[in-house]
C-alpha cells in the first residue's frame, strides 16, 4: 500500500462482504465485527 491511501492500515475481514459467510449455508452466524460493543456511560451531573 502506498503511505497516502487512506485504509491502508485497515485489515481485510472476509466477512464483511460475506465471502466467507456464504460458504456457512443457511441460517444466522454470529460474526464478531457486526455485534457491536456496549456504551459505557457516564455518572450524571446534578
Amino acid at each position: 500500500m502506498e503511505p497516502w491511501y487512506v485504509w491502508k492500515d485497515k485489515v481485510y475481514d472476509p466477512n464483511f462482504f460475506y465471502s466467507e459467510s456464504m460458504k456457512q449455508g443457511y441460517g444466522l452466524f454470529n460474526s464478531a465485527p457486526f455485534m457491536g460493543k456496549p456504551v459505557e456511560r457516564e455518572r450524571r451531573r446534578r
